[in-house]
């Protein structure tokens, strides 16, 4: 006699959104949220906290990872992605569903896999850009590799910075009143970020060995609700990360 026991299974449903060129005029949450299936809960304009969702779920139930290393919020289990540079990344895995299991099982709702920049051949690039509401920032990634190929680094620098001023006609809630309607500048929405990342590969025929290193900056106001701004409250949020793997091959 045997017992066997069927368990049902689904396949995961995964999207690979290329970040690689991206830069100017986006955010990470921007691009992420283009795929089907996810959507971004924002709580304001460019910079602002940005918790994913798939498909209706809550921000506690989507597993962000950075190259497989679950990202983790003791307070409330959620991940704000504004806190995630867009320059670190070359692409994103966004598994709606159950995800691979050596990501550590079914998971919620899905996940998302931040992949960070490998750097490609050796050489050096530098990349600025600009764009609306003062909008300036820029990249530099330096990537060496061995003749035989088997050994890798790259260094990544990059920094933004945008003020999110802007004016725009506040109606004061009576609408059908054009007598009490004003020009108000918004303000205290800036922000900017900067850090950098080193990173190597070893390969062998016996194993293979990866390692990186980064640390990231960001300060922004907080500009508040228009009935009570608050044009000098300001946050800071900083991270360090290290990752060491070693595989068999």
């Amino acid at each position: 006699r045997h017992l066997s026991i069927d368990f049902p299974t689904a396949q995961a449903v995964v999207t690979v959104v290329p970040l690689e060129e991206a830069t100017g005029g986006a955010d990470l949450a921007e691009l992420l949220g283009r795929t089907a299936g996810l959507q971004m809960k924002r709580f304001g304009g460019w910079g602002a906290p940005a918790v994913p969702s798939i498909r209706g779920s809550s921000g506690a139930q989507v597993v962000v990872m950075v190259d497989g290393i679950p990202l983790v919020d003791a307070q409330n289990g959620t991940v704000d992605l504004s806190t995630l540079p867009l320059e670190r990344f070359g692409s994103a895995e966004i598994y709606r569903g159950l995800q691979p299991t050596h990501f550590g099982g079914p998971g919620g709702a899905g996940s998302i896999n931040l992949i960070s920049r490998a750097g490609g051949a050796a050489g050096s690039s530098l990349r600025l850009f600009t764009g609306s509401y003062g909008d300036l920032g820029g990249r530099w990634l330096h990537g060496v590799q061995s003749a035989d190929g088997s050994r890798s680094g790259v260094v990544l620098l990059h920094g933004r910075r945008i003020d999110n001023r802007f004016t725009f006609l506040d109606h004061n809630q009576t609408f059908h009143e054009l007598a009490d309607d004003r020009v108000r500048l918004r303000v205290n929405a800036d922000f900017a970020e900067w850090g950098g990342t080193l990173g190597g590969r070893w390969n062998t025929d016996r194993w293979r060995l990866q390692m990186a290193a980064g640390g990231y900056r960001k300060t922004g106001g907080r500009p508040g609700p228009l009935g009570y701004p608050s044009p000098d409250a300001r946050l800071q949020v900083t991270r360090l990360d290290g990752r060491l793997s070693a595989e068999s091959a």
